[in-house]
C-alpha cells in the first residue's frame, strides 16, 4: 500500500510539474504578444490571470503534498517522551 501511495504521489508531482511547465510556456507566449502589441494587454489580461491562477493552484497542491509527507514522517517516528506518554496512557498512569 505504501508503495502504491508513493507512486501516486510521484505521479501527482509529475503532473503538477508538467502543468506548470505548460503554463509557463503559455505565459511566455502571452508576454511576447504584449511586448510586440501594446494593445494586446487589454485582450489577454484575463487569460494571463487564469494562467497565474493555475500556477497558484499547483503551488497549493505541492504544499498539501509536502504537508502530508511531513505529517507521515512525523507520525512514523515518535520521540522518547511521546512513546513514554503513550505507554503511560495505555497503562492507565495518566497524571
Amino acid at each position: 500500500m505504501a508503495n502504491k501511495n508513493s507512486k501516486l504521489v510521484d505521479d501527482a508531482i509529475k503532473n503538477i510539474e508538467e502543468d506548470r511547465k505548460l503554463t509557463y510556456e503559455f505565459i511566455d507566449e502571452l508576454r511576447q504578444e504584449v511586448y510586440t502589441n501594446k494593445t494586446a494587454h487589454h485582450m489577454v489580461g484575463q487569460t494571463f490571470a487564469k494562467y497565474l491562477e493555475n500556477l497558484q493552484r499547483s503551488n497549493e497542491q505541492l504544499v498539501k503534498l509536502i504537508a502530508i509527507h511531513h505529517k507521515k514522517d512525523k507520525n512514523d517516528s515518535l520521540s522518547k517522551s511521546e512513546i513514554d506518554n503513550l505507554y503511560d496512557t495505555i497503562n492507565g498512569n495518566d497524571d
